[in-house]
């Protein structure tokens, strides 16, 4: 498949990628061509209601309630960073507070159907997150890293990974955005607890930007899960089982 017809979303290349496929091979695009088509798949990712296809192929429209997942994650990622960068300015750690509202609006994006398919991984991220808290509160030196790192890692990186999924991502891109929002703003913060002392060596700012990575990582995906839409039930897929019920 040629590089610019993958710019395009998926569901806009399952009902016109042959075709396009077809014309670029008889055709090879000029310059002009090439910037017509960028902007065509810029267009095709802000409209994704006039290349969505309904039963009866006909365009549909994206509904608002679809949208809201993406809207939810873009505005827990954008008070994620903005928390951080506003601490790393004025190192109140009042500000920091904000963090755990932050998270909870991002992990407000992820209920739906599709989590059906994690539900056994879900399960054991729970009760693994649910032994560390028992291992810390019950063992005579208290919570330890090695116990907090279990947690983060499951809650940090595995929502992050999840919100990917929703937003209908590739596994390549899974991957490059889990670890560019989670695995050096992890590293970061992973090494204080180390007592390595990044803070000292760049500066509460510096360090504050990094670790904003995650929340501005969780926005983009955000942006994508809206434009796209998400569905928090699939109603056709609803309405097949209490057919064949």
């Amino acid at each position: 498949m040629s590089r610019l017809v993958r710019l395009y979303p998926p569901a806009w290349r399952a009902r016109y990628g042959p075709e396009l496929e077809a014309l670029l091979a008889a055709r090879p695009p000029r310059l002009g061509d090439q910037v017509d088509l960028i902007f065509g798949a810029i267009d095709a990712h802000l409209h994704p209601e006039l290349v969505l296809a309904g039963p009866d192929g006909t365009a549909r429209h994206v509904p608002l309630g679809h949208r809201l997942p993406g809207l939810t994650a873009i505005l827990g990622g954008l008070l994620f960073s903005l928390a951080y960068i506003s601490a790393g300015l004025t190192q109140d750690d009042l500000v920091l507070s904000w963090i755990g509202v932050a998270f909870v609006i991002m992990l407000a994006s992820l209920p739906g159907e599709y989590m059906a398919r994690f539900a056994r991984r879900l399960g054991l991220a729970f009760a693994v997150i649910a032994l560390c808290y028992a291992l810390a509160a019950v063992l005579p030196w208290g919570p330890n890293l090695l116990l907090v790192i279990p947690i983060v890692v499951l809650l940090g990186g595995g929502s992050l990974a999840l919100a990917t999924v929703r937003a209908g991502f590739g596994r390549r891109w899974r991957w490059a955005a889990v670890i560019l929002g989670f695995g050096l703003p992890g590293l970061a913060l992973f090494s204080i607890g180390l007592g390595i002392g990044w803070q000292q060596n760049l500066g509460m700012l510096p360090l504050a930007l990094i670790v904003a990575l995650y929340g501005i990582v969780w926005a983009a995906v955000g942006v994508v899960m809206t434009f796209r839409g998400s569905p928090t039930f699939d109603r056709d897929a609803l309405a097949t089982r209490e057919r064949t019920a």
